[in-house]
């Protein structure tokens, strides 16, 4: 994953390597620091973009997503309550397809826990839990009022529903190595029932304008 930022040290791109090769390339749109737009592209071709609406907070009311025509796909609802977010989507005919929830911690800083759902079919849940005290490796995330955090999970459990309706889990330990400023430069990913090394992931940061 590589982000780009504009003048304002927000996210402007951010991209998506897969394992496969592909790189999906996701470009933001903003009105002053709020993020208003974001356009979704696979391998260079626009797949489809999501337009967020705001009452008088930072945080968006609703969401359209749209196909790379233009057309409508779906309309998303956001609701919240205390540290809980609720993400509902709705077809162009107004029928439901999915409740996704996100739940943050008592201070509202950090995630907890995110659940997503398609026609109430629970397809992941994670949690995040055992937070240190250094700021988040991703900075300016432009999704913050979902899945933002301030600092950095050190336990990440994962359940999701693959094809055949298997159920995959993963419990996973993260050990960060930090940079003079409190940032990560490194997360070692160990399995918590067999303490064996997953994988290896480096950031790297560049001056903030």
């Amino acid at each position: 994953m590589r982000f780009e930022y504009n003048d304002r040290n927000l996210v402007s791109v951010r991209f998506v390597h897969g394992v496969d090769g592909n790189v999906t390339r996701e470009d933001f749109t903003y009105n002053g620091d709020i993020p208003i737009k974001v356009e979704r592209r696979s391998n260079g071709q626009l797949v489809m973009s999501e337009e967020y609406l705001y009452d008088n907070s930072k945080k968006p009311t609703s969401a359209i997503q749209k196909n790379n025509k233009g057309e409508n796909l779906s309309n998303i609802r956001y609701t919240y309550s205390g540290n809980n977010v609720t993400e509902a989507l709705f077809d162009r005919e107004g029928k439901s397809i999915g409740v996704n929830t996100y739940t943050f911690d008592n201070t509202g800083k950090n995630i907890i826990k995110q659940v997503l759902n398609l026609q109430n079919i629970s397809l992941v849940t994670i949690e995040y839990s055992d937070y240190d005290e250094k700021p988040c490796r991703y900075t300016n995330y432009p999704w913050a009022w979902k899945v933002g955090s301030v600092n950095n999970a050190r336990s990440q459990s994962l359940t999701s529903q693959v094809e055949g309706g298997v159920v995959a889990t993963r419990n996973d330990r993260w050990k960060y190595t930090y940079n003079g400023s409190g940032y990560p430069v490194k997360a070692e990913v160990y399995d918590k029932k067999t303490d064996a090394l997953i994988e290896i992931r480096e950031f790297t940061y560049r001056p903030a304008k």
